[in-house]
């Protein structure tokens, strides 16, 4: 086995090989790479930890990841296992750290896994249990090929120890679990079917893991939108405009996806290497075939065709299985790409048309790069050749063919030289005089957005330069009673994102909608209520609201958009909701405040210091204009109590602050007679200390 994995690391080492050649030699190869360096390359591990006296899951059980291999013999921190002696590692060394829920699950994200793959050695403990150690076993790259870990505990003294160069532990492959499954539901007898230059009938398979870490990455969320192919030099960036992408189709639905992982893994070639750069498949036939062209879904026809072994290089098959990749699939799934966008409900064969990276499309203007073939058909004879900085436009294409052995993507070009024929697009650019259209729309439609910080209503068009960068974003708004928050982009891109159009593109961001409840108070310092005055709440959500009387008044009734009496009510929030809670004064006190007050006063909040709420009391002696503002000491307003024309009389009202910092506040009452002849104002310190 030892072999094997010296095997592993000289394949991993020929891959990395061929991708310096392909960006060196780029007249190979038909794509322009951009991909992601395979040394920035990430995996998962994930799992479960089990009690083995009960079968029930253990939470917060801790997951260690080192680099290093536990080095054997005695000292003061040794650990003693099945296997021997071992030197238990500082914990603190962990280059990655993981727990275990109540469920007894765990994932650990965005393991490096650079190529050549990886060995991590990991220890599970728990408290009150034996250690289960697997030592220096391969982490891949991708969600595809997540590591399983099913770690059993017990209450036993020695450590669980595994070798993990040997498959006889409680791990495997996420591929390799699901295989039996998957394998049931595809003939063998069947081959790859080639339907076009650049199309071909795949198996697809859902690839799911949410919350795990695409090799690029990116991490997985509930329904999201991308492939995965056997490959990393298609791999690019996550999150970028210029992703390689594939184009999906099923049935009458079809899908453009960005291929944002890897796997699963056919590991004796690479699903794009071009057939001069084939590791194995540009001198084997098969089915009359020699060697597949570049794009051929290799996973699938390596299973079919007995050559996806073990990485042992065993070809025969007598050699341990260890490492082969069980799938026959050509393509992998996230789960928004299989069951919202495809409406898959299991694994399928699909058509899968590779439209590589974008660069040229039809009815762009392009100029030579190089000189540049021009061909009868495509791929057929030459008719004459277009000099550098020659200048034509795309009127047919793409169309993919074989050309001095090389597999390359064709247009039709009308050149300015009334030369019309077909030449491949590694010797094209675009000539970027042609704007393109960027339309933003909303749902629901006439919200609000921010194109490069300018605010404008949807929808709106845009004319940009190809491939110019832009800042597209949207935020929280409100119409009237009715707010609507942003949940999405239709492109599945944060927001803010940064856009660069290359083509006429349209942008919908979706919004939910949420209703305004607002309370008020008659009079307002009678009482209060045990929701906030305003509020904004999701349609149908059910809010139960209480009033409690203040300062010598008793709750009288509910007013406004309901019919609901008694307290506390509920209210189904289906529209915006004004209602208003009324109060009239206890018999006693009413006749109290029927004594006019001779001067403007305001009183000493109380209580002070307060948390969360206080009570604010002053008198007018005439009917006044009255204004109540609390303040920080900064003199910025935080909050307007009053601002209305009140009574003579005595007056109370409570002031809540509950969403305020710690710390000294201000309040002013400023206070104009109705006929304008008095006035008062007056400033106090009130202090929250939460």
């Amino acid at each position: 086995m030892n072999d094997g994995l010296t095997m592993i690391k000289n394949i991993f080492y020929y891959s990395i090989i061929i991708v310096l050649l392909l960006l060196i030699d780029n007249t190979k190869a038909q794509i322009t790479l951009n991909s992601i360096s395979p040394d920035s390359l990430v995996g998962n591990v994930y799992g479960s930890v089990i009690d083995s006296s009960t079968g029930n899951p253990i939470a917060g059980a801790q997951i260690y990841l080192f680099t290093n291999a536990l080095q054997k013999g005695i000292s003061a921190n040794s650990i003693q296992t099945n296997e021997g002696n071992y030197i238990q590692p500082e914990y603190s060394s962990a280059v990655k750290y993981g727990t275990s829920d109540s469920k007894g699950m765990f994932l650990i994200n965005s393991v490096h896994t650079p190529m050549p793959c990886k060995p991590y050695t990991i220890i599970v403990k728990a408290s009150g249990y034996n250690l289960v150690i697997i030592d220096q076993v391969p982490v891949l790259p991708g969600a595809v090929m997540a590591l399983q870990v099913d770690a059993v505990l017990s209450h036993s003294p020695n450590a669980k120890y595994y070798n993990g160069n040997i498959k006889n532990g409680p791990f495997n492959y996420r591929d390799e679990i699901i295989a039996k499954e998957k394998l049931q539901k595809i003939s063998p007898s069947s081959s790859p079917n080639k339907i076009t230059d650049t199309q071909y009938l795949v198996y697809a398979t859902r690839e799911g893991l949410v919350g795990g870490t695409c090799a690029n990455g990116h991490i997985i969320v509930a329904n999201d939108h991308f492939v995965a192919l056997p490959s990393f030099l298609v791999l690019n960036k996550n999150d970028k405009t210029y992703d390689f992408q594939v184009k999906v189709s099923y049935g009458n639905k079809s899908v453009i996806a960005p291929v944002w992982d890897v796997g699963p893994w056919n590991v004796k070639d690479d699903y794009w290497n071009p057939d001069s750069l084939r590791q194995i498949y540009s001198t084997l036939h098969h089915g009359g075939q020699i060697g597949l062209g570049e794009g051929v879904p290799e996973s699938q026809a390596a299973y079919y065709y007995n050559y996806n072994q073990d990485w042992s290089g065993d070809f025969n098959g007598s050699g341990s299985d260890y490492y082969k990749i069980k799938l026959p699939a050509g393509i992998d799934l996230a789960d928004g790409t299989f069951w919202n966008d495809l409406s898959l409900t299991d694994n399928s064969w699909v058509h899968v048309d590779y439209l590589w990276r974008p660069g040229v499309t039809l009815g762009d203007s392009v100029t030579a790069i190089n000189i540049v073939p021009v061909t009868s058909t495509v791929g057929g004879s030459v008719i004459g050749n277009e000099q550098p900085n020659g200048k034509g436009i795309i009127i047919d294409g793409p169309k993919g063919a074989y050309y001095s052995s090389t597999y390359y993507i064709w247009w039709k070009i009308k050149w300015n030289d009334n030369v019309t024929g077909w030449s491949f697009e590694k010797n094209l650019k675009r000539i970027d005089t042609r704007n393109v259209n960027v339309t933003i729309q909303t749902v629901p439609a006439g919200l609000g957005f921010s194109m490069d910080g300018t605010a404008y209503t949807a929808p709106y068009t845009f004319s940009f330069l190809p491939d110019s960068s832009h800042t597209l974003s949207t935020i929280a708004q409100s119409v009237g009673n009715i707010r609507y928050n942003w949940i999405s982009w239709s492109d599945k891109r944060q927001n803010p994102h940064i856009i660069f159009p290359y083509k006429d593109i349209t942008y919908t961001a979706n919004f939910n909608l949420q209703y305004l409840l607002k309370i008020n108070y008659n009079p307002s310092g009678g009482g209060y209520t045990s929701s906030a005055p305003v509020n904004w709440y999701n349609p149908n959500t059910k809010v139960s609201i209480t009033a409690v009387s203040n300062n010598g008044y008793d709750f009288s009734g509910w007013s406004g958009d309901t019919t609901y009496s008694g307290n506390p009510i509920t209210i189904t929030v289906w529209k915006p909701f004004n209602i208003t809670a009324n109060f009239s004064l206890s018999t006693g006190i009413k006749d109290e405040l029927n004594n006019v007050p001779k001067n403007y006063s305001l009183s000493q909040n109380y209580p002070n210091p307060f948390n969360p709420s206080t009570v604010i009391n002053y008198s007018l002696p005439v009917d006044s204009k009255v204004r109540l503002i609390i303040y920080n000491l900064l003199g910025q307003q935080i909050s307007e109590l009053v601002n209305e024309s009140e009574s003579s009389g005595y007056h109370s009202i409570k002031f809540n602050g509950e969403y305020l910092s710690s710390g000294i506040y201000l309040y002013k009452i400023t206070a104009v007679s109705s006929d304008g002849k008095k006035e008062f104002s007056e400033m106090k310190k009130l202090i929250l200390m939460k």
